[in-house]
């Protein structure tokens, strides 16, 4: 299954792209039946209609084939037209392309500006956001990044894949004493190690435990470096107290889900992590908007476009609302403050709403993109303000 994961460094990457010409296309996707076979179809009626886009504003045509290029050549992938998510988000220029099949369903949008437009790929990265499961079991370590509404599992050679792997490093003679096998407590917790020889006290045993776990939770947490997000732990009951021991980094979630996660799939593990992360999720897209009630009548809250663009640019968003399905274009003028606001799309505007996202995404505020129904303000943008 073709799942293509946005990580924030990469939306960061298509944040910074900058040319004259950037090309940004959201489309629905179907998976199945009847209507995978117009996949290609709508893609190829986008690409059309970027290519009118841009004769009209006077490039040739070979300009527009060499921009349309790489784009055009996935028509002609049969494999890539198999695959498919709910959306496909394409960004391409003179120097760029990347394209991505997402479990969002998008509306159909072809914004043609001098950046990529990223507003409809917010909800992966607030309140419908990742998060993380680390299913452990002594004979098995497998890492699964998940949203809403997928779950993928993620290569991990940092870390060990199971008990016996990781004593193996640790003592290689002490390997020798050791094996796993799938009788005794199989059942309950994953298979158990059998020390042979003289006896070993529970506390070794434990100690042994430890040593494994914290390779884990090192080779987890390098993976987690640079993100923000929950991690949920999956295992049986008795190996929870010893991984948090060893493991106190902010990304571990105090409620995990107890039981053997190698007689669970994917589609379970996230099912029963989603339960649990999502009114994390929730409470802070509501803890903002309470924020927001309070101050909207003073200086510190407002849903004036014109006041929060500026105040976006110069970093003086702390959280920002977006209406994910609408667009407000126009120009922002950094040097002057001054915005022009167009009724339809004109050479060199682009969606306000888009730039106030991105300009508060890269001075360290939260983006929320919402139904316009979600939003707390009057308009199709709210803020609260640092100060």
């Amino acid at each position: 299954m073709a799942i293509d994961f946005i990580r924030r460094q990469k939306l960061q990457q298509i944040i910074e792209q900058r040319d004259d010409i950037c090309i940004s296309i959201y489309l629905p996707m179907q998976r199945k039946g009847a209507g995978v076979q117009g996949n290609a179809v709508r893609l190829k009626n986008a690409l059309k209609e970027a290519a009118e886009a841009l004769k009209e504003r006077g490039h040739d045509q070979a300009q527009i084939d060499a921009l349309l290029a790489r784009p055009r050549a996935l028509l002609d992938d049969p494999q890539y037209w198999q695959r498919q998510q709910d959306g496909l988000a394409l960004f391409t220029s003179r120097s760029f392309f990347e394209s991505f099949r997402l479990p969002t369903s998008f509306d159909p949008l072809t914004v043609i500006a001098e950046r990529f437009h990223i507003k409809p790929l917010l909800p992966l990265f607030s309140d419908d956001g990742r998060f993380y499961i680390l299913a452990l079991s002594q004979a098995k370590v497998r890492l699964f990044r998940g949203t809403h509404h997928m779950v993928d599992e993620m290569d991990i050679d940092q870390a060990p894949g199971s008990l016996a792997e990781a004593l193996a490093y640790d003592d290689p003679e002490e390997q020798l004493q050791h094996h796993v096998t799938t009788s005794g407590t199989a059942s309950a917790g994953g298979p158990e190690v059998v020390h042979h020889g003289h006896g070993v006290p529970d506390n070794e045993r434990r100690a042994r435990l430890r040593r494994f776990l914290r390779q884990v939770s090192k080779g987890i947490q390098d993976v987690l470096a640079e993100e923000e997000v929950p991690l949920i732990l999956a295992a049986v009951d008795y190996l929870h107290p010893i991984y948090k021991e060893v493991d106190s980094s902010a990304h571990l979630l105090d409620e995990g889900i107890e039981g053997n996660p190698d007689e669970m799939t994917a589609e379970e593990l996230h099912d029963r992590a989603w339960k649990i992360v999502a009114p994390l999720f929730v409470q802070a897209r509501e803890d903002v908007r309470t924020r927001y009630l309070e101050l909207a009548n003073g200086d510190q809250a407002t849903d004036d476009l014109h006041a929060i663009v500026p105040a976006a640019y110069q970093g003086r968003v702390d959280s920002l609302f977006v209406a994910l399905n609408e667009q407000k274009w126009g120009k922002y003028n950094p040097d002057t403050n001054d915005i022009v606001v167009h009724k339809s799309p004109e050479d060199e505007s682009e969606d306000l709403l888009d730039f106030a996202a991105v300009q508060t995404m890269a001075n360290g505020g939260t983006v929320y993109a919402v139904d316009e129904t979600e939003l707390p303000g009057q308009t199709a943008i709210a803020a609260v303000f640092r100060f």
